[in-house]
């Protein structure tokens, strides 16, 4: 069929014959769904005595094989929905005789990109329309709690939002996402995956068990701007995990079991404003780590375990305006844990053990107005020690700090 593939034949034989067994009891039943099970197997006479029912649902499932005696007795059926199985033989049967009085034969025709699915009127496609908040005016489609199995194949390619939360998704593959080039924001969460191979071109979802993540996950998603892995079992991240997301904007690691961050991790990520790293086991940050980040202004590195800030460890963060690094183990600051934060307007040191903040600790910070050491083991506060921070407006050690903002609520 060559490359330009544009014609799909799903054939639906409906064969009405004899079958002695129930299915269901009432006699006057029209409709059944079915859709989005994991049947592979329909015994014969399974809808016997169903002699009512017009619409027949099986989309979505793992059927292969779709004997003569399963469908038979049902003489007023119009509509049957077959699409989404493994469907590669549908047998005739040998006693079709006098009392054959329909065979349907649908022949789906793809013209378009867009693709045409005979399916139920709540399928996915049914929930897509033009996004709002889109420049580009692209397909923005919310799927959720529809217990799909799989990501559907039958959307627009110029879908750039797909929303599949608190489905039954059970795995990713690249040829899952391949089809939507322009994609955006992929929402997962929700979800029982356990597995994402090299080059699947997705977010990897949240509350799944997911442990690591290779590289080129993410690669040719050049038009990602949101990414959240919140809530999965991430123990570590390879440097240039995420190097070909040049539009990422947002990046949520929350809740994940890492322990350390490799140099190199974000790496060529130059539109990035917000990453979060709350609610991991990180215990130190290296020199570099988050350097080359001319976007980035706000950084979230609460409730990890932390101990120690080295010198030069938030270089080249020209345009950081918020740093939360509350309820770590953090027990002293020295000179130059902040350097050249220029544009640093909060600093929020809550709930860690900090006993000793050296003279200089918070220099160079001009532009900061807000800094919280609430909850800390703090007993004396030298003047030198918040010396030249000239719009700082409040400073205090029983402040409460206002809640984080978890991006993990944007998607």
């Amino acid at each position: 069929m060559g490359r330009k593939l544009r014609h799909m034949l799903i054939f639906l034989l409906i064969i009405l014959n004899d079958a002695g067994s129930w299915f269901i009891s009432k006699d006057d039943c029209t409709k059944l769904n079915l859709h989005g099970n994991k049947i592979n197997d329909i015994q014969p006479g399974a809808f016997s005595n169903l002699s009512k029912l017009t619409m027949l649902l099986l989309s979505n499932n793992q059927i292969s094989n779709i004997q003569p005696a399963t469908i038979s007795n049902l003489p007023k059926l119009t509509r049957m929905y077959l699409n989404g199985n493994q469907i590669t033989n549908i047998q005739s049967g040998g006693n079709m005789g006098r009392k054959l009085r329909h065979m349907l034969i649908f022949l789906l025709i793809i013209l378009n990109d867009a693709g045409s699915w005979f399916l139920s009127k709540d399928d996915c496609k049914s929930r897509c329309e033009v996004s709002k908040s889109s420049p580009s005016r692209c397909i923005s489609c919310k799927c959720r709690d529809m217990k799909l199995t799989h990501i559907p194949q039958n959307l627009r390619t110029v879908t750039c939002q797909l929303d599949f939360k608190r489905n039954q998704i059970t795995s990713l593959s690249r040829p899952d996402l391949t089809r939507y080039r322009d994609l955006e924001i992929l929402e997962l969460s929700h979800n029982q995956i356990t597995n994402i191979p090299p080059g699947t071109f997705s977010i990897l979802p949240k509350n799944n068990q997911i442990t690591a993540i290779q590289p080129d996950t993410f690669s040719n998603l050049a038009k990602l701007t949101k990414l959240s892995l919140s809530s999965n079992r991430i123990t570590g991240i390879q440097p240039d995990t995420f190097s070909n997301l040049k539009k990422l904007s947002t990046l949520v690691l929350n809740n994940n079991q890492l322990t350390n961050i490799q140099p190199g991790t974000f790496s060529n990520l130059s539109k990035l404003s917000f990453l979060h790293v709350d609610g991991n086991r990180i215990t130190e940050i290296q020199p570099n780590i988050f350097s080359n980040l001319p976007k980035l202004r706000n950084l979230h590195l609460t409730s990890n375990q932390i101990t120690e800030i080295q010198p030069g460890a938030f270089l080249n963060l020209p345009n950081l305006k918020e740093m939360a690094l509350s309820n770590n183990q953090i027990a002293s600051i020295k000179p130059g844990a902040f350097t050249n934060l220029t544009n640093l307007t909060e600093l929020n040191l809550h709930g860690n053990k900090i006993n000793d903040i050296q003279p200089g600790a918070f220099s160079n910070l001009s532009k900061l107005t807000m800094l919280l050491l609430s909850n800390n083991q703090i007993s004396n506060i030298q003047p030198a020690t918040i010396s030249n921070l000239p719009k700082l407006t409040r400073i205090s050690e029983f402040l409460i700090f206002k809640a984080n903002i978890l991006f993990d609520n944007t998607f």
